[in-house]
């Protein structure tokens, strides 16, 4: 029996819950150290969790800046479909401004416009 259930059934502590957020992050994370790295990462969030929920800040720091893997569900898209979707949806959060769109993008204008013109073709 691990340390948390024997301290749970003693202390009569109802388990913590995990955020959406904090779940995603546990499923994303490759977890090199298997079941082992698991365990001490859930005994660490339980150890911070402030209210009855576990939440993304109270994972370690190697977990909270964890980028979770893209999923892939249908069809499997070209990469030069994947920058098109992502150029036209950052074009469309800034309102349509290209001067915003290239700085977000971290791209020239003129790139912009370029790849924009490709799309048209």
């Amino acid at each position: 029996m691990s340390s948390i259930t024997m301290a749970r059934k003693a202390f009569r502590i109802i388990p913590p819950r995990k955020s959406p957020k904090a779940a995603k992050q546990l499923l994303s994370y490759d977890w090199p150290g298997n079941v082992r790295e698991l365990q001490n990462v859930v005994e660490y969030a339980v150890a911070l969790a402030t209210e009855n929920r576990i939440d993304v800040d109270d994972l370690p720091e190697e977990l909270r800046t964890t980028i979770p893997k893209p999923q892939i569900s249908g069809k499997i898209l070209s990469l030069e479909e994947v920058e098109r979707n992502y150029i036209l949806t950052v074009l469309e959060k800034v309102g349509g401004n290209k001067t915003k769109a290239a700085e977000a993008l971290g791209i020239g204008i003129a790139t912009l416009y370029r790849k924009l013109n490709s799309y048209n073709s």
